[in-house]
């Protein structure tokens, strides 16, 4: 990556060349604490198809009820709280492929009460990620930093705002 940075007067000249310095430093406390971030980085070892494949993470449903079991939840109030049926979790623990809506997730990271970190995990997991370009992943993503996880008042803005909602189906909103 090439950055470009053009500084037009002898004043910004100054500013630019403090502010390089205080983000190279924090960048090194913070962000590389072992090592310098603007050394030449040296080329990696070339992995293998058969490496890469064999460095696959745990599953979503694996990851899934590691959490509930590690969180000590009763599996029933987190398919209800999730407002999904219990086909529909039951699917999701009997089928080891089973791959997630990005909406089932988040229903299911809301009714474990999960913090940001632990949802974007759970979500990475089924290949997703909370984007700040999606009007609904940023409202879920405000709930959850604000510790609200009633999925159903998330669901009100959530429609509100985008016509979406978690978990449960189109006739379990309207009635």
């Amino acid at each position: 990556m090439d950055i470009y940075l053009v500084v037009y007067d002898d004043i910004s000249y100054a500013i630019s060349k403090a502010r390089i310095h205080d983000v190279k430093e924090y960048l090194g406390h913070h962000y590389y604490p072992d090592k310098d971030p603007f050394k030449t980085p040296q080329k990696a070892k070339k992995r293998t198809l058969e490496d890469m494949v064999d460095s696959v993470d745990v599953s979503f449903q694996e990851k899934l009820f590691k959490l509930i079991r590690d969180k000590r939840l009763d599996e029933v109030m987190v398919y209800k709280d999730a407002n999904l049926t219990k086909q529909h979790f039951s699917k999701i623990r009997s089928s080891d492929t089973y791959k997630p809506k990005k909406d089932t997730i988040l229903a299911l990271c809301v009714a474990m009460r999960l913090s940001l970190d632990e949802t974007e995990d759970l979500l990475a997991s089924a290949g997703f990620v909370l984007s700040s370009s999606d009007k609904a992943d940023m409202i879920v993503r405000f709930f959850i930093e604000t510790k609200v996880y009633d999925i159903y008042e998330i669901n009100l803005a959530l429609y509100d705002y985008c016509n979406k909602w978690l978990g449960g189906s189109e006739k379990s909103l309207s009635s």
